[in-house]
């Protein structure tokens, strides 16, 4: 490949480039392993100096918790406390619907809820199956034609890929 000119391209120098990427690659994963290994060494440090004040912060907070608990029937309507140094309080989170227990399983709870209330709890969802238009285009049981009338189109794209023999290049 001689200043740019297309026609005298061959796939020889396409590897030399290979060759050039993937010694650009090797330097970069070094570097990376490099910089991973300094951040665990300062997430240790940090983990080891701090071990002491994260466990007694869980303590306190603990403690927070179990003291405002036997006093909860003093919160006001807010369910918040503010104090001189910050606020306790309770919040009521967003409703769930569960299991019961073990019993019941989701298609059983399903089934009751279609028994006793008809369709009234029971979402059903309608959906294009299409992995099977794929493989009913493919197999030539539908055509385009077919696929167009549905108000959809069958596409594919492609795209240029590169891989590198590391075992063959030499580092």
């Amino acid at each position: 490949m001689k200043d740019g000119n297309v026609s005298s391209v061959s796939f020889n120098d396409i590897d030399k480039l290979l060759v050039e990427i993937g010694k650009h690659k090797v330097v970069v994963t070094k570097k990376e392993a490099d910089m991973n290994a300094g951040i665990q060494k300062i997430k240790e440090k940090y983990d080891t100096e701090t071990l002491e004040a994260r466990t007694r912060i869980e303590e306190l907070e603990a403690k927070i918790e179990a003291l405002s608990t036997s006093i909860k029937t003093e919160f006001d309507s807010k369910r918040t406390k503010p104090l001189t140094h910050g606020k306790v309080g309770f919040r009521t989170g967003t409703p769930k619907v569960l299991q019961l227990n073990k019993k019941y399983k989701v298609a059983t709870s399903i089934e009751l809820a279609k028994q006793l209330f008809k369709k009234r709890f029971v979402r059903s969802k309608d959906e294009l199956n299409k992995e099977a238009i794929i493989a009913e285009h493919n197999q030539k049981k539908i055509t385009d034609e077919q696929v167009a009338a549905m108000g959809l189109r069958i596409d594919q794209d492609e795209k240029f890929f590169y891989e590198i023999d590391w075992e063959k290049l030499d580092n």
